[in-house]
């Protein structure tokens, strides 16, 4: 419960990291197995993600201790991998920037679950070339192709846009990088 405290608490922070089980455990609920997905889990996925945001931080989700081993046969290993990017992808769209990994076979996964598509990059760019455009303009919004741009569009744009490295090196698009504390991820 005291996310936005720990958040606040020192301006070195670099990310806020949830422990799922570790939270779970602490909720006493001994009679109710643990799921990855459990509404209380996710209430306090979200309450991370908020807090990391309010301080511009990464939020970074748990680790998904199914690992798929050498001890495991080639199908446990494959399930082991699927529930990984599972956890990821659910993460993700929970509005974590990227996850623990416990095994090195984890990692490609993990990278690949929060890493935007080249098209979603690409469409990032020309959002924000295109608000540049219409700012240029005297418009504080404009369309486009049936899309609103506006500051808000842009700075979504921009946090894509960040996560391949986009942020800075594109200086005639998104010149300025991530401001007002928008940051790329981690795995």
């Amino acid at each position: 419960e005291q996310a936005f405290e720990v958040a606040r608490a020192t301006s070195r922070l670099v990310g806020l990291v949830f422990g799922a089980f570790d939270y779970w455990s602490s909720l006493r609920m001994a009679l109710a197995p643990y799921r990855f997905d459990h509404p209380a889990v996710d209430a306090a996925r979200l309450r991370i993600v908020k807090a990391a945001a309010s301080v511009g931080v990464p939020a970074i989700a748990e680790m998904t201790t199914e690992y798929p081993t050498k001890e495991k046969t080639e199908a446990e290993r494959e399930r082991a991998l699927a529930t990984c990017v599972t956890h990821a992808q659910h993460a993700r769209d929970l509005g974590m920037v990227g996850k623990w990994a416990g095994h090195p076979a984890q990692v490609a996964p993990i990278i690949e679950v929060f890493s935007p598509s080249a098209a979603a990059v690409a469409q990032a760019v020309e959002h924000v070339r295109a608000f540049r455009e219409a700012e240029r303009r005297g418009l504080g919004a404009d369309r486009r192709g049936g899309r609103i741009l506006d500051r808000e569009g842009r700075r979504a744009a921009r946090l894509v846009a960040a996560r391949v490295g986009r942020g800075e090196g594109d200086r005639g698009a998104l010149a300025g990088g991530a401001a007002g504390g928008e940051q790329g991820g981690r795995v």
